[in-house]
């Protein structure tokens, strides 16, 4: 299609040019004015980025305001070393692939609520319906976090944290429409007095969307979706010693699905309710002039799922599955600051967990049923991490966790990142190997059917080095950072023995490469690449879904006061799929593809905000998931009246 090379064209001589400008510069921090920010998640302490050697990424909240999306999914699909990967349009579900981990290596927190969900057969979390209201920053750490968060966290951690009360009350509402009869109302207020504060949000989409199924082979009934969510969080300081907090999101949605992707995959009737709710409580003790500090946080994670297929004029086929699962975690953590350059943490977590699923088709008389009967498995975990500062010179973490699964014992972790920072040249050093392990899944271990109880845990050890330069005033920041990371003993299900089994390694390697820059006032341009390459190493093929090649750009622009442009590309090369449409089924690869998203937003008053979006503005034709489909160009329009 012409337009559209002319187009990829055009897009690498614009990122030529702004790497160029950049004075060839590569930083961790994508579209911030902010060249530092403060990260949480990487050490469980509020630490300036360049002292940290873990490989961060955060989006503060306003890169997230300016791109005016509505999920997670859709800002963190522009972070390196991340590929986000949807089976259709909005409500379908969608996975995060860390660095060539799998899905369900990764960690998914709200406030430190651990949200991934039990009941899959993998322990994966959906991104689909995690919507953005009272989100204040989204933090990626890449890379394994065992260390510190257990299992789950073998291909990095994503948290999404909250926005706390600035000292005033404050109050918004805004009502969005657009394509695919698109419409939306989301809302935030938040408020403190001298002895608490609050925040809370709601989101509510409603969309007729479009077909999951690929429209280009034929499927043309729209699949509709509608998601009701709400996030509040509040803290109470009862004594100048003693505090407690609280987090709690609440998310309702309905989703038509389809059968499978290509051809004839259409289904009116097939649908999807998922109920999910996160809540977190915890508590403060601060001694010693602050120098000791206490904190016991308790967290529930509940998870609903129900999937129906009624029979229609099509097929007579029906299915019908139901899905528990819940988390409970109890975490006592102590905080060490005696010494100036040296902060310690200790601390104990039990979590236990539980699922059960009931499944039963009618295919043509045929019927098939999988009756997954509740079961239950607990991990007591001790874990101590020591940070380093010195002279704002040498710094680092080193950390230690051991993981006392229920099934199969005891599993050690550990992490070692050292980083040196020269502030004559504004170079950070940066460093680090790493270790963990991800448990089997409940499904994984007790499916009567399928399941192993002899499966032992996967395996990681991963490390990494780069640097971060800091030029023209910290108004240019750049970095490089080259990794590798193993995998074994990795969960598989073969299809011999009909049961899930260890038997899988792999490998990822590459580079991240990654710019921000704000010479011009008002003017940020971030850009990041990613060279990977991701392998079965029992064939040496690829990993499906993970691309060589991804890049994209973020430009933000405020011009005559009162207006905000946004620009976001991303470019996304060749990967490896698998066509199952046909038997048997077989590899093949997705062509590459980019899109240009475009955000355009006017403060016409103090209280008031109209602003609009344009996605996918060259209306590129182009698949995540073969046989699924993706929206061609769409646009949006709103307003916000604050308070």
């Amino acid at each position: 299609m012409k337009i559209s090379f002319t187009f990829k064209s055009s897009f690498f001589i614009l990122s030529s040019l702004i790497f160029t400008h950049c004075n060839i510069a590569y930083a961790e921090i994508i579209g911030s004015e902010r060249i530092e920010p403060i990260v949480i998640t990487a050490t469980l302490s509020e630490t300036p980025v360049s002292k940290i050697a873990n490989s961060v990424t955060v989006f503060d909240s306003k890169q997230i305001a300016s791109m005016n999306v509505q999920t997670v999914a859709d800002v963190i699909r522009f972070a390196p070393g991340i590929d986000i990967v949807a089976n259709g349009g909005p409500g379908q579900p969608v996975s995060a692939f860390i660095r060539g981990a799998k899905s369900e290596q990764t960690l998914v927190m709200i406030d430190g609520v651990e949200i991934n969900d039990p009941s899959t057969p993998s322990r994966s979390c959906d991104l689909a319906n995690i919507t953005l209201e009272n989100v204040e920053r989204i933090e990626i750490i890449r890379g394994p976090q065992s260390p510190l968060f257990g299992s789950d966290a073998i291909g990095g951690v994503i948290n999404i944290i909250t926005k706390r009360a600035d000292g005033r009350y404050r109050a918004n509402i805004a009502a969005e429409g657009g394509s695919f009869t698109t419409h939306i109302v989301n809302g935030y207020s938040s408020g403190m007095t001298d002895i608490a504060d609050f925040s809370a949000g709601f989101s509510w989409i409603d969309t007729d969307g479009f077909s999951a199924a690929s429209e280009d082979t034929g499927n043309i009934e729209n699949d509709r979706y509608k998601n009701l969510s709400f996030t509040g969080n509040g803290h109470f300081y009862s004594t100048d010693i003693l505090s407690f907090g609280t987090i709690l999101r609440i998310q309702d949605s309905e989703t038509d699905l389809d059968k499978f992707g290509s051809t004839g995959g259409d289904d009116p009737n097939y649908k999807s309710d998922i109920r999910q709710i996160f809540w977190g409580a915890n508590g403060t003790l601060f001694l010693l002039d602050d120098r000791w500090k206490q904190n016991i946080f308790f967290s529930i994670a509940d998870h609903k799922r129900e999937l129906k297929d009624s029979p229609d004029e099509s097929s007579m086929d029906s299915s019908h599955g139901k899905y528990n699962g819940k988390i409970w975690s109890l975490n006592w953590r102590n905080f060490f600051d005696f010494i100036d350059y040296n902060k310690i943490i200790a601390g104990i977590e039990y979590q236990k967990e539980n699922a059960d699923s009931t499944y039963i088709s009618d295919s043509g008389g045929f019927i098939y049923e999988d009756n997954f009967q509740a079961s239950s498995a607990y991990t007591a975990s001790y874990y101590l991490q020591d940070q380093l500062n010195y002279n704002e010179i040498f710094f680092g973490t080193v950390g230690l966790r051991v993981d006392d699964h229920e099934r199969f014992g005891a599993e050690t972790t550990y992490r070692i990142s050292p980083g040196l920072l020269i502030e004559k040249t504004g170079t950070s050093l940066k460093g680090s190997y790493s270790t963990g392990f991800k448990a089997p899944s409940l499904y994984q271990l007790f499916s009567p059917i399928y399941g192993n109880t002899d499966l032992g845990p996967e395996k990681t050890n991963s490390w990494e080095a780069g640097l971060v330069q800091s030029l023209f005033s910290q108004k240019v920041s750049v970095g490089l950072t080259y990794f590798k990371q193993e995998f074994k003993n990795m969960i598989d299900y073969e299809f011999s023995s009909s049961k899930y089994i260890n038997i899988a390694k792999a490998e990822s390697r590459g580079i991240e490469l990654s710019a921000n820059c704000n010479l011009i006032n008002n003017l940020n341009l971030g850009a990041a690449y990613t060279y990977m390459k991701a392998e079965d190493l029992s064939d040496s093929t690829e990993l499906l879904r993970r691309p060589k090649n991804k890049f994209s750009i973020n430009a933000n622009y405020t011009f005559l006061e009162k207006w905000d442009f946004y620009a976001g590309i991303i470019y996304v090369g060749e990967r490896l799929d698998m066509n199952f449409s046909s038997y048997p089924s077989s590899l093949i690869t997705l062509d590459s593809y980019t899109l240009v998203n475009l955000s355009l937003s006017w403060r016409a008053s103090e209280h008031i905000r109209l602003y609009g979006r344009i996605d996918n503005v060259f209306d590129e034709d182009y698949q995540e998931v073969y046989g699924y489909g993706t929206p061609g160009v769409a646009a949006y329009g709103g307003i916000k009246i604050s308070y």
